[in-house]
């Protein structure tokens, strides 16, 4: 993800070597979502909008079994020119859903029952909004409970550290409240070391970033051999700011993804009317 919203006096995060958040043993245990890899092929794919990617799939299985199902996908372009730089695809797992939907109709009707046709369209204009959107979508991922999944497919060939450099931006331009905190800067620090710098990062390759039900975040790419741990970030506010700058503000990574990710939590929330 090349580029964010950029912010200004930012404090950088500790380099990775001096960094004991950087290597795997100083994380500990994690939280369930390190286990997630694609396995099998036979899912129904969805068009993309794009030649470079043309399709991601519906569906996938965990290697626990567990199902993860798309909410909604776009293309993150840069510039006046609008070059594409990768697709994403947003899934959440399918034993969660019920969890989700609970979440996001909360915020609406606190008592959680199913949410009535204008509740409805409350909804959706906070998830569409500039500001309501990141107040919504933080409680949501504040309350936890909903693994998630971030499918990225370059669609020209970049290098890891773009990516890394990208996402770090948007965390830090979204984290201003926590800079001054405990182990935030840590922790930034932990989540780029995960990323090898000027290493390739061919066209086509898929790299997951897996957000786990307390938060936990691990980076996961597709290499010749089959998939490959990148490491894991255990503080869950990487991973939320992370996913905000495809949710929530008024500029995010892509305005296409978001409003399919809008489409399809409708479908979740309306399903349980």
């Amino acid at each position: 993800m090349a580029i964010w919203v950029l912010a200004t006096s930012v404090e950088l995060p500790p380099k990775a070597e001096e960094n004991e958040a950087a290597t795997p043993e100083a994380r500990g245990a994690f939280d369930g979502a390190k286990q997630v890899a694609i396995v099998g092929a036979e899912a129904e794919q969805v068009p993309t909008g794009t030649s470079t990617v043309p399709t991601f799939p519906r569906t996938f299985a965990a290697a626990d079994g567990t199902e993860y199902r798309l909410l909604g996908l776009g293309i993150r372009t840069v510039s006046f020119l609008r070059i594409q730089v990768y697709v994403v695809g947003l899934y959440v797992a399918v034993p969660d859903t019920a969890v989700l939907r609970s979440l996001l109709a909360r915020q609406i009707a606190p008592s959680g029952a199913a949410l009535l046709p204008d509740e409805l369209e409350e909804l959706r204009a906070r998830l569409l909004d500039g500001e309501r959107s990141t107040v919504l979508w933080d409680a949501v991922l504040r309350a936890g409970g909903v693994r998630m999944v971030a499918r990225v497919v370059p669609t020209r060939s970049t290098e890891w550290g773009h990516l890394r450099d990208g996402w770090v931006r948007g965390i830090m331009s979204r984290g201003g409240e926590y800079r001054d905190e405990e182990g935030f800067g840590v922790a930034v620090g932990g989540f780029k070391a995960l990323f090898p710098g000027r290493r390739a990062l061919p066209k086509g390759r898929t790299m997951l970033l897996l957000r786990g039900g307390k938060g936990g975040l691990e980076v996961r790419a597709e290499e010749d051999g089959g998939w490959v741990s990148m490491g894991v970030v255990e503080d869950e506010r990487v991973s939320r700011l992370l996913w905000l700058g495809y949710l929530g503000g008024k500029t995010v990574a892509s305005e296409e993804a978001r409003r399919s990710v809008v489409e399809g939590v409708q479908g979740i929330v309306e399903g349980a009317r």
